[in-house]
């Protein structure tokens, strides 16, 4: 009978987000599937872009994330329900139904001179309520959960590490024609600050003359810093491309075809970039960044992300390096221990404990 079903929410608002987006995809039709005894009622703005499992139904919300409609509607939606899952750091405050939450970074605490004083308050408020409030707190690594406990505090529940799994799609071995006539670095990602790109742009010109490789830029411009595009053109005239977004097929073709990766971000909770690009077989150059050291291990090339040296000489390794397989089956092996039916298997028997079954 259904009524006897324990109900949960899930807040899906932000499936349609590049990072928690590609969590909420992968991991909660697989969670739902495991756990045929819940009922669950799945919160978003607009529809779903996966099937709907036969345990679940969607409610459609209109307040969006970071609001103070938000707290009201979402309050509301949750009465007589057994729990609430965000993939993100944002709790009901007028409600006292058990949440778990999923904390991806803490950059808004770690990176103050990025975000704006607003956003920081924000932040670090939600969080202390998060700290003492949640039922389960599930940190994509090590690190983000350090780093947690550093700045807000030791959280009142009991936590896992739950990383994000790379997607089959990026295994698979057809080969592809590059989309460019040309060998190039590739940095993939939106252009947000602490991402580093205008040092990668720099470091590229000051090696530019020396290999005759191009480099290219896919992910979101807009919104997030302008006149930037001339500044590259004026660095390294004709060989700096940015793509703007490409589709799931067109980036994994970006990425197989590079000759390497570049990740030159200066703060990360996880980095799944890099692990897409091993997975392709496609050699990395990371930041030198906990997170990454964590997923990559020694399957990447690392340099220091605060020195342009460090970085040039990178990219000349990067453009030296001749085709390996050996190389290229260590970095898929690599990759393959990332799998997201091991991260709903973790965050499955977690759910269980939280609400002991």
């Amino acid at each position: 009978n259904m009524n006897y079903r324990k109900k949960l929410c899930i807040d899906c608002r932000m499936v349609y987000m590049s990072g928690i987006g590609t969590y909420i995809h992968h991991l909660i039709p697989r969670c739902i599937n495991a756990l045929p005894e819940f009922s669950f009622n799945l919160i978003g703005n607009s529809p779903l872009p996966f099937n709907l499992p036969s345990n679940s139904f969607f409610t459609k919300v209109s307040s969006h994330i970071y609001s103070f409609y938000e707290q009201i509607e979402i309050s509301y939606i949750i009465r007589g329900t057994q729990g609430l899952w965000v993939p993100h750091y944002v709790i009901p405050l007028f409600s006292n139904i058990p949440v778990m939450a999923t904390v991806h970074d803490v950059a808004h605490l770690a990176l103050p001179d990025i975000f704006g004083f607003t956003k920081r308050i924000y932040a670090k408020y939600m969080f202390q309520i998060l700290k003492m409030r949640a039922r389960t707190i599930f940190f994509n690594s090590s690190f983000t959960k350090q780093e947690f406990q550093r700045l807000v505090g030791e959280p009142h529940c009991p936590t896992f590490i739950t990383p994000l799994g790379v997607d089959t799609f990026w295994f698979e071995e057809q080969k592809e024609d590059s989309l460019f006539n040309f060998p190039y670095f590739l940095a993939v990602g939106n252009l947000k600050p602490h991402k580093n790109i205008t040092a990668l742009c720099k470091a590229f010109a000051g090696i530019a003359s020396q290999c005759p490789h191009h480099l290219v830029l896919a992910g979101k411009k807009e919104g997030f810093i302008t006149g930037l595009e001339e500044t590259w053109e004026n660095l390294a005239p004709g060989r700096i491309h940015s793509t703007g977004i490409l589709n799931a097929a067109q980036l994994r073709q970006a990425v197989k075809n590079a000759s390497c990766l570049v990740f030159p971000s200066l703060y990360e909770g996880f980095g799944l970039p890099p692990l897409e690009a091993l997975a392709c077989g496609t050699p990395v150059l990371a930041s030198d960044i906990p997170p990454v050291r964590e997923t990559c291990a020694d399957a990447a090339d690392y340099f220091d992300p605060h020195s342009e040296s460090s970085l040039r000489e990178g990219l000349l390794r990067c453009a030296a390096l001749s085709a390996d397989p050996e190389a290229r089956e260590a970095r898929r092996r690599r990759a393959a221990l990332f799998s997201w039916d091991r991260t709903a298997a973790l965050t499955v028997s977690a759910l269980k404990q939280a609400f002991g079954l």
